[in-house]
């Protein structure tokens, strides 16, 4: 989905891979990685299992910021 302000998708393997990398809290890592396992187990359902990303997109710099959406 994208708007003139924001741009919203679903994680790719990689973002969910260096995402778990870098959480520090246990549980959170234990969840994104089953949301992973998810993805490859069923990636014809990757929409369903994967965390979704939230881009912020600002015209006027042209710059983006990227924030991770937890959306369980």
């Amino acid at each position: 989905m994208e708007t003139d302000r924001i741009r919203v998708y679903p994680a790719s393997r990689e973002q969910m891979e260096s995402s778990i990398l870098a959480e520090k809290d246990d549980e959170l890592r234990k969840a994104y990685g089953e949301m992973l396992d998810g993805c490859l187990a069923h990636p014809d359902q990757w929409d369903w299992y994967a965390m979704w990303m939230i881009e912020k997109t600002d015209t006027v710099r042209l710059r983006k910021t990227v924030w991770l959406a937890r959306l369980c």
